[in-house]
């Protein structure tokens, strides 16, 4: 439940306007309290999951996703970086979700 997430995820989470982007919540780390995943329903075959931990304010760890073909695992990572700003989040996350 995304209610018990890390204050820094939610407030991530109210940012991004999910609904108005098409956007959805996929969490798959319900016990990493620093941690979401979002997928889109334009694409929902992709997956970007998104940590603060450890991070200070506005600072953001991504992967991108894509599902698998293999049976052995879900997801494929396409693209993860570090220390990225929100607003370079957010386009990037625009680019790989639509």
């Amino acid at each position: 439940m995304t209610s018990d997430k890390d204050p820094t995820i939610i407030d991530l989470l109210e940012r991004l306007r999910l609904q108005a982007r098409g956007w959805f919540i996929r969490d798959y780390w319900e016990a990493d309290l620093c941690a979401i995943g979002i997928s889109s329903r334009k694409q929902p075959t992709r997956l970007v999951y998104v940590s603060t931990f450890n991070k200070s304010a506005n600072n953001y760890d991504y992967e991108f996703e894509q599902l698998s073909s293999s049976t052995s695992v879900d997801y494929d990572s396409v693209i993860d970086e570090q220390s990225v700003g929100f607003e370079d989040l957010v386009c990037r996350m625009e680019a790989f979700l639509n």
